[in-house]
C-alpha cells in the first residue's frame, strides 16, 4: 500500500521542494514546484471549445407557490404562473397536474438553501410558498465528438 499524504512541512532547504508525510509521520516522496508551460494553456483552449453544454435533470429543490384541487384550479394556476412570470421573468416556472391536483413550481435550485433563501424573498407575495424536493433541469458539460 502506498502511504496517503495528510500533512505537509515548510519547503525543504533552498530547493523549495515540499515534503509530504504518511500517518506515520515518513518521508516519502518530495515534489518540486511547477513552472508554466505555454503547451497547458493552449489544451485549456482547446479543451474549453470543445464543451458543449446540455440540458440534464437531476434531484434538487424547487418553491411551490400554488396548490388546488377546486373545478377552477388549471385557470388559478396559469393566473399564479402569469402573476409570477411577470415578477420574476428570468425565473423558471412550472404548472404541473397530478390527479386532481395542479401546482405551479418555480426555480431549479440545487440546494436547500438556495431554494430557502428564495423563498424568503417571495413570501410576502406568496405567503403559502414551501420548499419541495423535485427532478431539476440544470446544464452539464458534454464534450464533442471529433
Amino acid at each position: 500500500l502506498r502511504p496517503v499524504p495528510v500533512a505537509m512541512q515548510q519547503p525543504d532547504g533552498a530547493s523549495g521542494a515540499a515534503v509530504l508525510q504518511d500517518v506515520q509521520g515518513q518521508r516519502f516522496e518530495q515534489l518540486r514546484p511547477v513552472r508554466p508551460d505555454a503547451g497547458v494553456d493552449a489544451l485549456v483552449e482547446r479543451q474549453q471549445e470543445l464543451v458543449v453544454p446540455l440540458a440534464g435533470k437531476s434531484m434538487g429543490y424547487r418553491v411551490q407557490i400554488f396548490f388546488s384541487s377546486g373545478s377552477n384550479s388549471r385557470e388559478q394556476a396559469n393566473r399564479v404562473r402569469n402573476e409570477f412570470v411577470s415578477k420574476y421573468p428570468q425565473m423558471n416556472v412550472y404548472v404541473e397536474f397530478k390527479e386532481p391536483n395542479f401546482q405551479v413550481l418555480a426555480g431549479d435550485f440545487r440546494t436547500r438553501a438556495e431554494a430557502v433563501g428564495f423563498l424568503r424573498e417571495i413570501e410576502q407575495l406568496f405567503p403559502q410558498s414551501f420548499v419541495v424536493k423535485d427532478e431539476i433541469a440544470y446544464v452539464k458539460h458534454e464534450y464533442k465528438k471529433e
